[in-house]
């Protein structure tokens, strides 16, 4: 008896659960950007974040990175993109602690060969790293050792693609490429299955994808948090995820108010050109457990914001030219601002040797007094590894999660 009423607990808090996760889906946040800016405000990393560490990655002839392009953070290891030629172009699989893995190298015409990687994403389940060549128009799977796994012809030019549960992948179609179906609608979405066969196309809810002459090949900010898509289209202020049914559903509105950008504007690049230092224009967004890290361009500017997801306040993190970002308290090198998210709460910023070498005598680490000696500790162990031909390295800082 007793064994029958536990199992009827567990599935009563078990419906609850996902009852609680679907409406959380459902909440829709807001980031308010319509009226002027805030002066600049100072935030310590160590007031969010419990730690920060600094992943050298290992630099052998094989393994040589000129530039990241994108990387992806894995349970195990991290994927980058080195995008400085078609010629050298090639994905790199490192392990955590930086020791390089394998590499992906295909360049070529022939089955199982890219000629460019627009973009690419993971699937954890099958393991299978998943690669965009949209020049020709195919997409192809690879095991994480680099083993050629299978590719598929699509049929028009896509320009993102990403992996989201319960298992398919998302890509889009730039605005230039989009056509009109039967039914009127304009698709720049396509959903594929785990086996890479179209699932289902969304309409774009974009009025600018109306003018057939439109000088603009993007395709919006393609991104997943938690495995969950999030996509702002490009010249709507809203970012979507997609429910159940596979259908929009209003993740997070951006209000720009009369700062936004007008739709004659975008009609026309030279309207376009001459006039959006007078806007506010969505450059991008890395989210948390409990934050937005918001970044948006404004009268020739980058301007950097933190918004609290609970109660939508805004902190200006802006700062002259590069010095923006939160205060890294914690070793006294360079302010922080993510790239990338990695998990609910974890972020992740990529730096060339040279360039962080630099910043570092910059701002005086080793002269910095630190209340945070084993922090600090990490940051030097690093910058003994480097020198000018080192391999990038990966900041990796861990977020408190209250």
């Amino acid at each position: 008896m007793k064994s029958i009423r536990k199992l009827f607990l567990a599935v009563l808090l078990s419906v609850l659960f996902l009852g609680l996760a679907a409406q959380g889906q459902e909440k829709t946040y807001k980031i308010d950007l319509s009226g002027k800016e805030k002066g600049l405000e100072n935030m310590n990393l160590s007031s969010i974040a419990s730690d920060i560490d600094y992943v050298v990655l290992e630099t052998i002839p094989k393994s040589f990175i000129s530039s990241v392009f994108r990387l992806m953070k894995t349970d195990n290891n991290f994927l980058i993109l080195d995008h400085t030629s078609m010629k050298s172009e090639r994905l790199f699989i490192f392990k955590l602690n930086g020791s390089f893995s394998s590499m992906i190298n295909k360049v070529g015409k022939g089955p199982g060969e890219y000629s460019n990687i627009d973009y690419f994403t993971f699937d954890p389940k099958n393991q299978y790293i998943t690669i965009l060549d949209s020049g020709q128009r195919k997409i192809l799977q690879f095991s994480l050792s680099g083993q050629f796994i299978r590719e598929v012809k699509i049929d028009g030019r896509l320009s993102e693609i990403c992996f989201i549960e319960p298992g398919y992948f998302v890509a889009t179609i730039p605005l230039r490429f989009v056509k009109p179906t039967g039914d009127g609608m304009l698709y720049n979405i396509i959903i594929y299955d785990r086996d890479l066969k179209v699932k289902k196309r969304i309409a774009s809810s974009s009025k600018s994808l109306e003018h057939p002459n439109s000088p603009f090949e993007v395709s919006g900010d393609l991104r997943t948090f938690e495995n969950q898509l999030r996509y702002k289209q490009p010249f709507v202020d809203d970012i979507f995820t997609l429910n159940q049914n596979l259908e929009y559903h209003v993740f997070c509105k951006i209000d720009f108010g009369t700062y936004r950008l007008p739709e004659s504007v975008f009609a026309s690049s030279e309207k376009y050109k001459s006039n959006r230092d007078n806007y506010k224009e969505f450059a991008s967004i890395i989210e948390s457990r409990n934050s937005f890290f918001v970044r948006y361009l404004y009268n020739g500017m980058t301007c950097t914001y933190l918004c609290n997801k609970s109660n939508g306040s805004m902190t200006n993190l802006s700062g002259k030219q590069e010095n923006f970002g939160i205060t890294n308290d914690f070793d006294g090198s360079i302010p922080f601002w993510p790239d990338y998210s990695s998990g609910t709460d974890e972020l992740i910023r990529a730096y060339n040797a040279i360039d962080f070498m630099e910043l570092c005598e910059q701002n005086h680490v080793k002269k910095f007094k630190s209340k945070f000696p084993m922090q600090q500790k990490k940051l030097l162990n690093a910058l003994g590894k480097l020198d000018e031909n080192s391999n990038p390295v990966i900041q990796v800082v861990t977020l408190k999660n209250n």
